[in-house]
């Protein structure tokens, strides 16, 4: 049962009950690999660093072939600057273990990390190979945006897709890409039918609502509000809603939002831009000057 506990609190992020539930199992089973384990994941993602190196490490004293822990203390040198470290850890776990994706993906972090970017996607594609994974695909798609390669980043999402129909968050990002390289027409479709698989999807409905508003369709505010409902407290979410709403005259609430936005994301120009053209008109030009 304590077991249970730390690992649901661990997937939630309940991380100091999670540390607490585990510490009190290991009391009672101090020589249990797994649970020294679970209990160094529940103490670097508290932020101890320093303890949860040393549960990883009597983990590894009870069991020298637990890839896991291996990779968890590659992944604290790396968090740490360490990249040199990080790679030398990923590369004993890809000899003694060359089957496990788990040495490929620490090394495709740690080459990331260091900004050899043509390494790091090789590294992603060997660690796919060996155990398929969005978060894997999704990483590959975006060094291979940073290589200067859209085209490429686009196949990548719609070949993963051609397996996985029903994978609507890949479904949503390949459209974001098509959107942002000013394809709205493919966008459009794929944010379609991603709502018509998950009608509560926030981020499709919203990014949908900005192509409808650019093509002057009328269901742009409502879609635009259906998502502001699911994700209300996303400033992205909120400005859009509340720019559409000044646009369509009604500047005091849309203002409102934007001020709930601006508390939640005060660095972002265009929430302060949509704030300056919704004051202007309110007919606070002064205030809207600032705001520029």
């Amino acid at each position: 049962t304590l077991l249970l506990v730390g690992q649901t609190n661990v997937a939630v992020g309940q991380h100091k009950t999670a540390e607490s539930a585990l510490r009190e199992l290991l009391e009672l089973v101090p020589d249990n690999a797994q649970y020294q384990y679970f209990h160094g994941v529940a103490l670097a993602n508290s932020g101890d660093r320093a303890a949860s190196r040393a549960a990883f490490e009597r983990c590894l004293a009870l069991d020298t072939d637990y890839a896991a822990a291996r990779a968890a203390l590659g992944r604290l040198s790396l968090s740490e600057g360490d990249i040199d470290a990080a790679i030398e850890v990923a590369g004993k776990l890809q000899q003694s273990f060359p089957n496990d994706a788990q040495g490929f993906l620490l090394q495709a972090d740690a080459l990331l990390s260091a900004k050899q970017l043509e390494d790091a996607e090789a590294a992603y594609h060997l660690a796919q190979a060996r155990r398929p994974e969005r978060t894997t695909i999704m990483k590959i798609s975006a060094v291979q945006r940073a290589l200067g390669t859209p085209d490429r980043a686009i196949s990548t999402f719609a070949d993963w897709l051609v397996e996985r129909p029903d994978d609507q968050v890949v479904r949503v990002a390949l459209a974001s890409l098509h959107q942002s390289n000013g394809n709205n027409e493919e966008a459009s479709k794929l944010y379609e039918q991603a709502i018509v698989a998950e009608p509560t999807n926030g981020i499709a409905l919203n990014n949908l609502a900005w192509i409808y508003h650019e093509r002057s369709d009328a269901r742009a505010l409502s879609i635009a509000k259906q998502a502001y409902e699911l994700l209300p407290e996303r400033a992205e979410i909120i400005d859009t809603y509340a720019w559409f709403l000044i646009e369509s005259g009604r500047a005091e609430q849309g203002l409102q939002l934007l001020d709930r936005a601006l508390a939640a994301a005060p660095d972002n120009a265009d929430i302060r831009y949509h704030r300056a053209a919704g004051l202007a008109c309110a007919g606070d030009k002064p205030q809207a000057r600032s705001e520029l």
